[in-house]
């Protein structure tokens, strides 16, 4: 009798899929397990070489209208637009008609030193530019990033590495890249901007100006 014969638990990488392992053998529900992984990972590529997978510090990282985002005075409605994976579930951020940060974020601990790299999918509706400002949940400091989702253009403050990319269907990739400075609870808070150079203030918002937005995701590890 063989091994394979005699085995009473087989797993396969080919049988998978998110938060679950299936099992060949028993070939029932017996033998699946239920994985999580909380911490960044590393494998090996097809190429032989060692890569990160990381792990996304967010939760709700596509239901922005969720409580564990901070709300600056901004409007969230869900599944709104197609989004870029082609399903109904991108959201639209609206500024509100007052004179506030017109933002949302998570709040994350980080470490002094630590690299963090944070995307988002974010598409023009009645507002052509998007910005995002790191800051620790009371007073911003001046880390931001602008993106014009129109000519797919980026600017950011020097502690911060920008860049966007266009994707498709309007909607253009967005990244930054910045390495933490001390040890506190930050957030990086994201939202419509009127303009491109319009600093991280406050500014009087409109509530029919907004964006579109899709598929947060924040990892300490170097983007690829």
């Amino acid at each position: 009798m063989s091994l394979l014969n005699s085995a009473s638990l087989v797993v396969t990488p080919n049988a998978y899929k998110e938060g679950t392992l299936y099992s060949v053998i028993p070939n029932s529900t017996l033998g699946d397990m239920t994985v999580v992984r909380a911490t960044t990972a590393t494998r090996v590529n097809s190429a032989g070489l060692v890569e990160v997978c990381p792990w996304n510090l967010y939760t709700y990282s596509e239901v922005f209208s969720n409580s564990i985002w901070a709300n600056g005075n901004a409007t969230i409605t869900d599944n709104t637009t197609t989004a870029p994976n082609g399903t109904t579930t991108a959201d639209s951020i609206f500024e509100q008609a007052v004179n506030d940060y017109q933002i949302r974020g998570q709040n994350i601990s980080m470490v002094s030193g630590q690299t963090f790299t944070f995307s988002i999918y974010a598409k023009a509706n009645t507002r052509n530019f998007f910005r995002i400002l790191v800051g620790n949940g009371v007073l911003l400091s001046n880390q931001s990033a602008y993106f014009d989702l129109v000519n797919v253009t980026t600017t950011s403050t020097a502690s911060i590495t920008s860049s966007i990319e266009s994707v498709g269907n309007g909607w253009c990739k967005i990244v930054i890249s910045f390495t933490c400075n001390n040890t506190q609870t930050d957030a990086i808070y994201y939202g419509p901007s009127p303009n491109m150079t319009s600093g991280y203030l406050p500014f009087v918002g409109n509530a029919s100006n907004g964006v579109y937005i899709w598929g947060a995701q924040l990892t300490s590890a170097q983007p690829p």
